[in-house]
């Protein structure tokens, strides 16, 4: 989960379109074992706590400043089946109040595609799926995909993988990619089967941690870290060239089939029948 892997933070000012409902038409809201209450209000911000309980006991609570343009608060029968919707996925003890508000991004199935071959199709499907997934922005799609069916954030995710691995190898990712594309990317290609490019993928991550350089790493908390530290690793050259078995010769050899072999396969989920 990325939410169990991420460092922890508290206050985040989070800008988007304007709420139409103001937060006290709304909050308090209790949710099962979860309640949101206003605790604070300035002029453009609003300081929301959440507390998450065990039975009668608190067990967490989180308090993030969030400016008034970020809420996008509906009325609170919505409201609630928002925060429903996001305690089914994470345990509310990893969330931030603003992931509990925001709206849901539903997976919409894309299509259907008329393409001059079988490759051609593939393209068209995930590059509709791309575009589905930055809908909101590129900075906001994370949001989207966590939203997604498993399946679907994969194919985004294998597509990522094929677009940003071609053109720089595993060093230039692992080493400036966020947490959640690292997490994702690697959970795909061990989804579509890619058990060759999975195996060379952990080999780099083991690398990029051992030099302490890489993105991912100011937002990974200890214990992802250290689950996948150890084993064996070797250099980017050894890791990044086009002989068998490299990244470049992975990519065309193992990820693009299995890119087209797992879109073909989930066609009934991904597509509009």
């Amino acid at each position: 989960m990325i939410a169990a892997a991420r460092r922890s933070s508290q206050r985040v000012c989070w800008r988007v379109s304007s709420s139409p409902v103001d937060p006290a038409a709304v909050l308090p809201l209790r949710v099962d074992d979860v309640s949101l209450e206003v605790v604070g209000e300035a002029d453009d911000t609003v300081t929301i706590r959440l507390v998450v309980f065990e039975g009668d006991a608190v067990c967490d609570v989180k308090e993030q400043e969030l400016s008034w343009a970020a809420l996008e608060l509906a009325d609170r029968g919505e409201l609630e089946a928002r925060v429903r919707h996001r305690l089914v996925r994470a345990d509310p003890r990893a969330l931030m109040p603003s992931e509990l508000l925001r709206r849901p991004c539903p997976y919409r199935p894309v299509g259907p595609f008329d393409a001059p071959t079988p490759r051609h199709w593939v393209q068209a499907v995930v590059n509709a799926i791309r575009e589905q997934a930055h809908a909101r922005g590129f900075d906001a799609r994370f949001e989207c995909l966590e939203d997604w069916p498993a399946e679907a954030a994969h194919a985004y995710y294998l597509w990522h993988a094929e677009a940003m691995l071609g053109g720089n190898g595993l060093e230039s990712f692992l080493l400036q990619a966020p947490l959640e594309e690292v997490i994702g990317v690697l959970a795909a290609l061990e989804a579509a089967g890619c058990q060759r490019f999975t195996a060379r993928a952990r080999e780099g991550l083991r690398l990029a941690i051992a030099e302490g350089a890489s993105e991912f790493q100011l937002q990974a908390d200890d214990d992802w870290l250290d689950e996948h530290r150890d084993g064996e690793r070797g250099t980017w050259s050894t890791i990044d060239h086009w002989r068998e078995g490299g990244t470049y010769w992975l990519i065309e050899h193992e990820l693009r089939p299995a890119l087209a072999e797992f879109v073909r396969a989930r066609r009934e989920l991904l597509l509009v029948s």
